[in-house]
């Protein structure tokens, strides 16, 4: 796999078929290469379309320079960099984003192929994407701090605003069961999942009985001797314990 910087454009059809047009844009580009990078809708009001759109991280062939994200606005992509007032300025491979009202969250990630979760938890005001830098606080209070570093894991928004983190692999290259709320930029412990899970899904469960909890499915985990097989089962975080 190799980084590259072309786009699609694509629309579910009614029989869940999915259709790709390529390029979206003259030229097709974004403003650099990128593989495992995230994005997320700054719209005021996100819909089912989105007209301004942040791509943040991912690897490139090149040095990460001066397009660690760039913006899509419906016609071009334009390339920002770390501002001066950023508590970090690294280049996060394989992050999660996530939106919560006002308020962007950059969670997890590693500095490089093959290395360790090493990025920091970060957060980024809408009110502050005026110009073509980006101003990121990092995230502190987690009761284990070393938890906050992972990759591969879960984001999901709750009703109420907060954000759950779970799963991924940790700093030692293993899965990890440790969750943490994110609420007003602090992340706090939560009880650990059932069993360490990566690449899973986490998603809010929004009707019935079990409305504002969240099922946990899928993924990968490790057996005893290390080896890498699917996680079993799922299991859901009642409203009550969230």
């Amino acid at each position: 796999r190799v980084p590259v910087s072309t786009t699609e454009l694509c629309s579910l059809g009614e029989e869940g078929t999915v259709t790709c047009e390529a390029p979206i844009v003259d030229g097709g580009n974004l403003a650099r290469e990128r593989m495992g990078h995230c994005s997320i809708c700054l719209d005021e009001e996100p819909g089912t379309t989105c007209d301004d759109l942040l791509v943040y991280g991912g690897a490139s062939k090149d040095v990460p320079g001066d397009a660690v994200a760039e913006t899509y606005n419906g016609a071009q992509f334009t390339s920002w960099m770390w501002g001066d007032m950023s508590e970090w300025d690294g280049q996060a491979l394989y992050p999660e984003c996530i939106r919560s009202g006002q308020r962007v969250y950059m969670i997890g990630g590693t500095t490089g192929l093959n290395q360790s979760p090493d990025a920091p938890p970060m957060s980024l005001s809408l009110g502050s994407l005026d110009s073509d830098t980006l101003e990121a606080s990092t995230l502190l209070g987690a009761d284990d701090e070393s938890s906050v570093f992972r990759v591969h894991h879960a984001l999901t928004l709750l009703s109420d605003g907060r954000v759950l983190v779970t799963g991924g692999l940790g700093t030692d290259g293993t899965p990890v069961a440790s969750a943490n709320l994110l609420q007003d930029d602090e992340l706090t412990a939560l009880v650990p999942m059932a069993r360490p899970r990566w690449g899973h899904t986490a998603t809010a469960i929004t009707v019935g009985p079990l409305s504002g909890g969240v099922l946990i499915t899928g993924g990968f985990t490790n057996t005893p001797d290390g080896d890498i097989r699917f996680a079993e089962g799922a299991e859901i975080y009642l409203p009550e314990s969230l």
